[in-house]
C-alpha cells in the first residue's frame, strides 16, 4: 500500500525544539500549550517573513540537530517500509533540504527514502502543490499527518487520514479522518487498512 507520512511532529518532534530556540532568540516564554494554531505567526505575533527567518535560522542551529524522533516513530516507519511504498511528505521548502536529509539519515541510516517537499510551509522554490494534490497524483490512499488543514484537504479528496492529535488540529473533523494519540494507536489502524486492501 502507498502511504504518505508527514515529517514534523509525526516522525520528528520538531516543535519541542522550535519552542526553546524561539524563546531564546526573542526573549519570550512561549509554552507548548500556546501553540493552538499551526500558523506560528499568530502565536509569535509577527509577519510570515519574520517567522520564516526564525524557522530558517532554527534549521541551521544546534537545536535542529537535537530534534528527537516522536515516540515509536522510527521503528513504526521502518516496519511500514517492509511491506509498503512510503513517501515522507513535508510542507517544508527545499531551502533546508540538506538539513532534512541529514536528520533522516541519522535515524533511517541506509534506508532509501522517498522525500517530497511541498513548499507549503516556507519559501516556495517553484510551484507549490498541496499534499492532497500530490497524494491524488501519486495515487496515495493514506496520509499520516498532524496539520488539520492539510488533513481536511486530503479527506475531502477521498484520501484516508490518520491525524496525530495536537492542540493545533482539534477542529479538524471528517469521516475520512481518524484521530490518534501517536504511533502506538496508529499502527493497528494501518495494519487493518492493509488487510482490507
Amino acid at each position: 500500500m502507498k502511504i504518505a507520512i508527514d515529517l514534523d511532529d509525526v516522525i520528528s518532534s520538531t516543535l519541542a525544539r522550535v519552542i526553546p530556540f524561539y524563546n531564546e532568540r526573542t526573549n519570550s516564554n512561549t509554552k507548548r500549550e500556546d501553540y493552538t494554531d499551526y500558523d506560528w505567526t499568530k502565536i509569535w505575533g509577527c509577519s510570515k517573513e519574520e517567522m520564516l527567518k526564525i524557522w530558517n535560522e532554527f534549521a541551521k542551529s544546534k537545536n535542529y540537530e537535537e530534534i528527537l524522533p516522536i515516540k515509536d516513530a522510527i521503528p513504526s516507519v521502518l516496519s511500514l517500509m517492509e511491506k509498503n511504498e512510503i513517501t515522507i511528505m513535508t510542507a517544508r521548502s527545499r531551502d533546508i533540504k540538506n538539513e532534512t536529509l541529514n536528520w533522516l539519515k541519522k535515524y533511517f541510516q541506509e534506508k532509501e527514502i522517498d522525500l517530497i517537499f511541498t513548499g507549503e510551509f516556507g519559501k516556495v522554490d517553484g510551484i507549490k502543490k498541496s499534499k492532497a494534490e500530490i497524494c491524488n497524483k501519486l495515487r496515495i490512499p493514506l496520509i499520516i499527518e498532524d496539520n488539520g488543514e492539510y488533513s481536511l484537504q486530503c479527506a475531502e479528496e477521498g484520501i484516508k487520514v490518520i491525524l496525530f492529535d495536537a492542540l493545533h488540529n482539534r477542529s479538524a473533523s471528517h469521516e475520512n479522518i481518524t484521530r490518534v494519540s501517536g504511533w502506538e494507536e496508529a499502527m493497528p489502524l494501518i495494519n487493518k487498512m492493509q488487510e482490507n486492501q
